[in-house]
């Protein structure tokens, strides 16, 4: 029984004391005329009466189970591309084990007393007998389970089976909170729970873009399970193996990275496929390969030099970058003060850049969001104001940009590390006051393990050659004395002053989005004009420096791509408008050119979770690389029109399902636990039904309103009647 206007406890409390009140005040005289129990008698009628008016007023229905629904269980077949590798018993394919103990097994037992249905499941469900084989590039559980609940909509849904590996390509989150919102669930894992011999490759990734004609880092993290034996993974590139090296896992099932050095092409994107050499024995040879695509070179990056006053190390730092067609550097001197007692400057920028810049360094995000590194040369810290302490703050920590610091004035610790200070990867605002240390031995440069890893350091190919470089570098003239290194700080140089004391030389780390760097050497021109002629090691190391510390910094149009729940390829832009602010002002417009030079518009939509970001689909490309291009006209971001643009491998379908595709009780355990259901290892319980018993809040209801009753209507009038009849019997009116 429910009622559809309830009233609350208060309301019922002073509706049963008002009743309570009229009975008594009804038959006050009557205690004087009748006797006690005559009055009782007509005082509970009347009272009845008006508690049976009060209860019907609340509209109360009667709710029963529905005879006509029968209770039903859902049995789920993984048809997924994982379902497909055999290792089950007699080599057979774990669909076809599922198939067979779903329709053999599971299907009868549970028949005995409940109504069934099985399907299939990967990126769609169907009907079981429609699936032949495990076709689907992925398979989402959590999608599963919701069109399962459609399917039998209007139905007492006992429970749900799921008979699979667990190599579902939706997270755990998702599966778990999809089976949270439903009934039971049983699972019945599939597949052999100790791998056999197979070799994987777990993921590829690039490093950091450094100076065109070095090399860039492409490591592999790689698995071998079943056996420690070592075996080859090979690079190729554009379809040419370019080298091989030994993988040795030192533990069955444990990871091993593997670094390969390439150098990019600056004029077309390189395709990059590492894989390992398929043998008879590999359980799933299809997970032994990843394809990433190396962009060209053609986006300069922009560097604001902010200097304190001239300085020969600014002069050469800044010829270096001009001669750099990667980087585009705009310079703002301070020339001391003018007549009017104002900071006067000397801007070096181009013509659309300049007018920003005669006052200073950049007072707004506007005009400080247009470059993507930011250097203080020489600038007296602690005379920055905290307006602008500030902005670079935001400039680091949400724009992404990176910040490098060198100078003796601008590490000279008179107390002003203050704000800043944070920013930095030493401290500076806590060394005792004194001047750029020199020393009677040569500052040289001395590689931490941390800086011989580093790709900032790297001043050749090989890792020895580059170490010899940097012992033959000519010493500096002094160093400043930096402080300890911050929490989450790297220093890659040190060098050792007077007394033997070991002073950091180049440190960095990275701060909200973005990358900051301390140089704290003086005179490092004299690795250039104190080298012969021709070395470019001076050039490579402030390149690279530059290169590494914006490497972080936000587009306005932030391109990612990734799969959807499906398994599609997708893009999703990120709009920012000149505040480096999400927008959603305006959608980009996006066109891709695949490997077959064929150029088509990606449709793009607003995704809902998330202001400012917009997605689309890849499907129909060719496979291969292709190039995304990304744009924002002036109506919806402020300024001239913004571009990007993205490479990436088209693949044919979704990898994903094939990663680390063993039997997975893990997850198979979690979603039976979590819907106080039950994982099925080994022979089928008999009391398997049991688990899907249908209690009162589940099954499906016929309601029923009390008041349409007639027996309700007879009953009220049959307690109005009794008491009026007894009233005159018992001689009132």
């Amino acid at each position: 029984m429910i009622f559809r206007h309830p009233l609350p406890p208060w309301a019922l409390a002073l509706a049963a004391a008002a009743i309570l009140v009229l009975a008594v005040l009804t038959y006050r005289r009557a205690r004087a005329m009748l006797p006690a129990g005559r009055v009782v008698v007509l005082m509970a009628l009347r009272t009845s009466a008006l508690v049976a008016l009060v209860v019907l007023w609340m509209h109360p229905v009667r709710v029963t189970p529905d005879p006509a629904a029968g209770a039903v269980v859902a049995v789920l077949v993984d048809a997924s591309r994982s379902m497909a590798i055999a290792d089950g018993g007699d080599g057979e394919s774990r669909f076809t084990e599922a198939r067979r103990r779903a329709v053999d097994d599971l299907v009868p037992l549970l028949r005995r007393t409940l109504a069934v249905e099985a399907f299939g499941f990967g990126q769609r469900v169907q009907p079981l007998e429609a699936v032949t084989q495990p076709a689907d590039a992925a398979s989402s559980l959590s999608s599963a389970l919701d069109a399962v609940r459609t399917r039998t909509a209007g139905r007492a849904l006992a429970g749900i089976v799921v008979v699979s590996d667990g190599a579902f390509t939706d997270s755990r989150e998702d599966a778990a909170r999809a089976a949270q919102a439903g009934r039971p669930i049983v699972t019945v894992p599939v597949g052999s729970p100790a791998p056999r011999r197979d070799r994987e490759i777990l993921d590829a990734a690039i490093g950091d873009a450094v100076v065109g004609g070095s090399t860039i880092d492409v490591t592999a993290d790689v698995i071998g399970r079943g056996s420690v034996a070592p075996f080859d993974v090979r690079l190729l590139r554009d379809g040419v193996v370019a080298e091989v090296q030994r993988a040795v896992p030192a533990v069955d099932g444990v990871p091993v990275t593997l670094t390969f050095r390439v150098v990019p092409d600056t004029n077309r994107p390189v395709v990059l496929t590492l894989d390992v050499p398929e043998e008879p024995d590999d359980l799933v040879p299809g997970n032994a390969r990843r394809v990433v695509v190396v962009p060209p070179s053609t986006r300069a990056r922009q560097v604001l030099i902010v200097e304190g006053a001239p300085g020969f190390d600014h002069s050469f730092l800044k010829r270096t970058l001009e001669l750099d067609p990667g980087v585009r550097a705009d310079a703002v001197v301070r020339k001391g003060a003018n007549q009017g007692g104002t900071d006067a400057y000397y801007v070096q920028a181009s013509p659309d850049r300049a007018p920003a810049l005669v006052t200073g360094f950049p007072t707004s995000m506007t005009t400080l969001g247009q470059y993507e590194a930011v250097v203080l040369a020489n600038v007296a810290l602690d005379t920055m104001p905290a307006a602008q302490v500030d902005l670079l703050t935001r400039f680091v920590s949400e724009r992404g940009g990176g910040l490098v610091v060198l100078g003796a004035e601008t590490l000279a610790p008179r107390g002003s590390g203050g704000a800043i200070d944070p920013l930095l990867p030493v401290s500076i605002g806590n060394v005792p006051a004194r001047p750029a240390m020199r020393a009677s031995t040569p500052l040289t440069p001395l590689i931490t393990p941390e800086g011989q890893a580093h790709p900032l350091m790297r001043l050749a190919g090989d890792p020895g050659a580059s170490l010899r470089t940097w012992g033959e570098m000519p010493p500096l003239a002094a160093v400043a004395p930096l402080g300890t290194p911050h929490a989450g700080a790297t220093v890659l140089a040190e060098t050792t002053v007077q007394g033997g004391v070991v002073r950091p030389l180049v440190a960095v780390q990275r701060f909200g989005r973005g990358r900051t760097l301390v140089f704290g050497g003086e005179a490092s021109w004299r690795w250039k004009m104190q080298r012969p002629a021709g070395d470019t090691a001076y050039d490579t190391f402030w390149r690279q420096a530059f290169r590494w510390v914006s490497a972080d910094a936000l587009p306005r149009i932030d391109l990612h791509v990734g799969r959807d729940a499906r398994g599609t390829q997708v893009v999703q832009a990120d709009v920012r408008d000149s505040e480096f602010r999400l927008t959603s002002a305006a959608a980009p417009t996006v066109s891709v050119t695949d490997a077959n030079g064929d150029t088509r518009e990606v449709a793009m939509r607003t995704d809902p979770q998330r202001a400012g970001r917009f997605v689309g689909t890849l499907a129909g490309s060719a496979v291969g690389p292709a190039r995304l291009v990304a744009r924002v006209s002036p109506a919806g971001v402020a300024g001239a029109d913004v571009t990007n643009d993205a490479w990436l491998s088209i693949e044919p379908d979704d990898p994903r399902e094939l990663r680390a595709p063993w039997r997975d009780d893990r997850t198979l355990r979690s979603l039976a636990a979590r819907s106080n259901g039950r994982f099925v290892d080994g022979d089928l319980p008999g009391d398997l039904a049991d688990v899907f018993r249908l209690d009162a809040a589940v099954a499906p209801k016929i309601e029923d309103d009390v008041w349409h009753r007639g027996g309700v209507l007879a009953a009220l009038i049959a307690l109005l009647a009794a008491e009026w009849f007894l009233r005159r019997r018992w001689g009132l009116r």
